[in-house]
């Protein structure tokens, strides 16, 4: 290294110099500040952190919250199913309980959470209880449940009120978590049953509230209304500090600081105050029945430690740089200053000032270098010639923020010892920052007056560390920023979420969009292609109407433009120039950008979401990110949607084709049943045009038996069916004909063992879903079976089931009818009533007049009581001059005024060639009041014939 001599002669050093302890000092001072600033910043971290996971997990306690009450609100839509349309029919007599048993089955194997329904009527209400549960063994806990609720009712008169309090009830075993929902059948304001829901709470808990537990050692609590643990998920088994089980201070803690309120978050501090005793607990309230569950999500203190290990470490190496780069810049020159105290001569002191690893120099009161050391030198790129022609300032960088400011205010208030960062500029053009300090030298008799002496050392390293801090600390804040809003739009998107429970129709999801989704993301306009109709075609819904008066309306359908493209590939797409796009067909003259997203769930598409702003670009990747979860829960509510339609639709086909069986069975002849088909598939479920066809006369020609063609004549029917008809009769197969032109045609065979008898035959301009195919192909077939019933019937009748000489049923048939009639009043609380009738001096008209005219009496009689009677009414010989006759649902006082009426008829009643008057003596017992069964009541019955018989004799005497 190349010296030079300076001008002035360095002060000679007297005395000794002992600086240590003084470096020492300020090292442990700069140690000490730089630890409390550690634990400042490290408090401030972790109430931050502590901050961030609570959000966090009162955010999934929120979402488990949302999730379990969708499944509850679907649970109670299937309970007001049952509750609006079987129970009230077992209550009136309409459906048998086994026939309502038959309703319950599918609904409790077809949702997860139901374990069975249990249907409790009122006292005094027909009928027994009604109960379906699963035949597993949680399906036994759960029928155990709902008989246990049903004791707490009692057999006292119900209440709204009870029901209410049952309802929301809670068990909890070793192996089942249960609940209870209990909703009231009311009618006219009275109660008139009970109708008991158990569900199993452990697979919607593990769904839904297991996963939303934070971090490795978060768990998940859920506590009933009263206290009671329902469930708990955790790793607490291998904490050293205690589990949260039932009758511990742990959970005695939870329940404390979640009883107060309905939904928070704080941080809990359990007896004994360790760190591994701290947890933070966020909980929110699910509503279930009558009363709530508390849904809790806790987390053990050191998560937080966790989540802060790396940030420590990254500002403990930092820091612990800065510290070792100061005592390591303080031993250095603490060494080279006791050097040269110990030399104490002028050669040793020179060779410290040329050698230093930082510049030195002397300058004068204006800044201008006197002298300086090599490494000064070196540093600047100047020889010791050429700066001292030039002052500090003309080395410093000008600008605001560079230091030359700074140096100067400390030269103009000089006294003592000042300091100042300072960016130098090099000869070479390349720059670097120096600490440069300044000491006076007025004592000093070998310097000029007003002499300074300067000492830089190059702190660009530092100040790389300062600037890379600096960016450190925007990200993090960038990133707290971007937490803050992706947690507003969370929230956001729960209220939207939370709207599309009350949308039913695509036209209501798009009103729920447009009303909300700008609070998340600015846009235009939004439109939606929904997926919809048999023929799979897409309906747009534009809240501006822009797509229609573009005539783009086929979006969907067509498969053209954005839309399109993204129904191809089930992928977002985001267009910044729609001037530049190649998928883009105009809609809109205003529209910049646009960003669109698939509908889709589980791999089936609805359809397309689409936003479109004003402004080029406007759309980025969060943009797209949001819009595709808000898609994503769009298709999610219109697949719950069609779910729930297809069980309406499936209820409404099972409780058709049991009207419908129950119907034709009551019809006698093959002309009524075919008239009873078509008209019940015409009226009630809505087919527009519908016939049965039987073979014509001649080959390959049909005739319409039964048709139904809406306000129409019932001769416009046979065009439109009879060419699939005449097919179908044919081939003996299914027939379904669906022209570019006309209307679709389906024709379905009757047909037994082969032999086909008849077609079932529908049209529709529409076209058929594969339900109403398969509604029509299952009609038939009951319609065929009772087609082959009535000719057989028709057969058989006379032969074993008609009296041959009166024409209604014989004693053999009606008894039989008796006792089924019997067990169906046993099962469903019914009632009937039965009398005997016999003709009243029979005897004297069979020997006056001859067994021809007697048995002519026989058959008048008949005809007159059979013509009296309802169709649902029954009536036989039961043996000579002796009537039995039924009359469901009557009591014996309704009895008595039927039999009135036909004993006044029957005495007007004239019969050739017997010249007396036809006496009906009669005696009514009804079931139950005169006996358990009806054929026990015949003997009630024949005793009050007797009785009423031997009283009318006594009269005429």
């Amino acid at each position: 290294m190349r010296r030079t001599r300076s001008r002035f002669s360095l002060p000679r050093r007297k005395g000794r110099f002992d600086p240590f302890r003084r470096a020492l000092f300020l090292v442990i001072l700069a140690a000490a500040g730089a630890v409390a600033v550690l634990y400042h910043l490290d408090a401030r971290a972790v109430a931050r952190q502590e901050e961030a996971l609570n959000d966090q997990q009162f955010l999934s306690a929120t979402l488990a919250r949302l999730a379990a009450e969708d499944r509850f609100s679907s649970v109670d839509a299937a309970a007001r199913f049952l509750l609006n349309n079987v129970f009230p029919g077992t209550l009136n007599g309409i459906l048998t309980p086994a026939e309502a048993q038959n309703y319950l089955q599918p609904m409790v194997y077809n949702m997860p959470e139901i374990l069975g329904f249990y249907f409790l009527p009122a006292p005094g209400e027909k009928g027994p209880p009604v109960s379906a549960f699963r035949s597993t063994p949680a399906g036994n806990d759960g029928r155990t449940f709902a008989l246990e609720s049903a004791a707490r009712l009692g057999d006292h008169h119900l209440s709204p009120e009870e029901t209410a309090a049952l309802s929301g009830a809670v068990k909890v075993s070793s192996q089942r978590q249960m609940a209870l929902f209990a909703d009231g059948l009311m009618a006219g304001g009275t109660l008139r049953g009970v109708l008991l829901t158990v569900i199993d709470l452990s697979p919607l808990l593990a769904r839904y509230v297991i996963p939303m537990a934070r971090g490795k050692k978060g768990i998940s609590l859920v506590l009933s209304e009263d206290g009671s643990l329902v469930w708990l998920s955790g790793p607490s088994a291998r904490w050293s500090e205690g589990s949260f089980v039932e009758g511990t201070p742990e959970l005695e803690s939870i329940r404390c600081l979640v009883s107060g309120a309905v939904s928070g978050k704080s941080s809990l501090e359990l007896p004994g105050g360790e760190a591994g005793r701290r947890f933070l607990v966020a909980w929110n309230a699910l509503r279930m029945g009558g009363k709530r569950l508390s849904v809790i999500m806790a987390s053990p203190g050191d998560e937080v430690d966790a989540a802060l290990r790396g940030l420590r470490t990254q500002r403990n190496l930092l820091v612990g740089t800065l510290i070792l780069l100061v005592v390591l810049g303080s031993v250095f020159f603490t060494g080279k200053q006791r050097q040269e105290e110990i030399r104490r001569r002028e050669a040793g002191f020179r060779a410290v000032f040329n050698n230093a690893s930082s510049g030195i120099a002397i300058l004068d009161g204006e800044g201008r270098f006197l002298s300086c050391n090599a490494t000064w030198e070196a540093m600047t790129g100047l020889s010791q010639e050429r700066l001292r022609q030039k002052t500090v300032f003309d080395l410093a960088a000008a600008g605001p923020g560079q230091g030359r400011d700074e140096l100067r205010q400390a030269l103009l208030e000089m006294n003592g010892t000042r300091r100042a960062d300072v960016r130098f500029l090099r000869a070479d053009g390349l720059a670097f920052w120096g600490d440069v300090s300044l000491t006076l030298l007025d004592r000093d008799p070998s310097m000029p007056s007003g002499s300074l002496l300067a000492l830089i050392t190059d702190i660009s390293g530092m100040k790389r560390a300062e600037d890379l801090l600096r960016q450190n600390a925007a990200a993090l804040e960038a990133q707290k920023a971007e937490l803050e809003k992706l947690a507003s739009d969370q929230g956001m998107l729960l209220d939207l979420f939370a709207l599309f429970a009350e949308a039913d129709t695509p036209e209501e999801i798009h009103r729920a969009l447009f009303s909300s989704l700008p609070a998340i993301v600015s846009f235009r306009n939004l439109f939606l292609c929904i997926r919809g109709g048999r023929e799979a075609r897409y309906t747009t819904l534009d809240a501006m109407g822009e797509i229609e008066r573009t005539g783009q309306a086929g979006f969907g359908t067509e498969g053209k433009g954005i839309v399109g493209y993204v129904l191809r590939t089930g992928k977002p797409y985001i267009a910044g120039d729609l001037a530049m796009d190649p998928w883009y067909v105009p809609h809109s003259d205003e529209a910049r950008s646009i960003v669109a997203v698939p509908i889709s769930y589980k791999g089936r598409d609805w359809g397309v979401l689409c936003l479109d702003s004003a402004d080029k670009f406007a759309f980025g990747v969060r943009e797209r990110d949001l819009l595709g979860l808000v898609g994503f829960y769009v298709a999610l509510h219109l697949e719950e949607l069609e779910a729930r339609r297809e069980l309406d639709r499936k209820a409404s086909q099972l409780g058709f084709l049991h009207r419908v069986v129950q119907h034709l069975a009551a019809e006698r002849t093959n002309e009524d049943l075919s008239g009873k088909i078509v008209g019940i598939l015409g009226t009630e479920l809505g087919f527009p045009t519908v016939g049965i066809l039987v073979p014509g006369e001649e080959e390959g020609n049909s005739r319409l038996l039964a048709g139904y063609s809406g306000g129409a004549e019932e001769k416009d029917v046979l065009p439109c069916i009879s060419g699939a008809a005449d097919e179908a009769l044919r081939t003996g197969k299914p027939v379904g004909l669906e022209g570019d032109e006309g209307p679709a045609t389906l024709a379905v065979p009757m047909s037994f063992n082969g032999h086909v008898f008849a077609v079932l035959a529908a049209c529709n301009e529409k076209g058929f879903s594969p339900s109403e195919k398969e509604l029509l192909e299952i009609t038939a077939e009951h319609g065929a079976t009772f087609w082959i019933l009535n000719n057989l019937l028709a057969e058989r009748r006379q032969e074993a089931l008609i009296d041959p000489l009166t024409q209604v049923w014989n004693r053999r048939y009606i008894m039989g009818r008796l006792e089924e009639e019997s067990s169906r009043i046993a099962r469903s609380g019914g009632r009937g009533s039965v009398v005997l009738v016999d003709l009243g001096d029979f005897k004297s008209i069979n020997d006056r007049f001859g067994h021809v005219a007697g048995d002519e009496v026989l058959r008048e009689t008949a005809s007159l009581m059979s013509s009296n009677l309802r169709t649902c009414d029954m009536i036989g010989r039961y043996g000579g001059d002796e009537f039995l006759l039924y009359l469901p649902d009557v009591t014996v006082d309704q009895a008595a005024s039927a039999m009135r009426r036909m004993e006044e008829r029957a005495e007007t009643l004239k019969i050739p060639g017997v010249d007396a008057a036809v006496v009906l003596d009669y005696g009514i017992a009804s079931c139950p009041g005169d006996g358990n069964n009806l054929v026990e009541v015949i003997g009630v019955a024949d005793a009050r014939m007797y009785e009423n018989k031997t009283r009318r004799k006594a009269e005429t005497a």
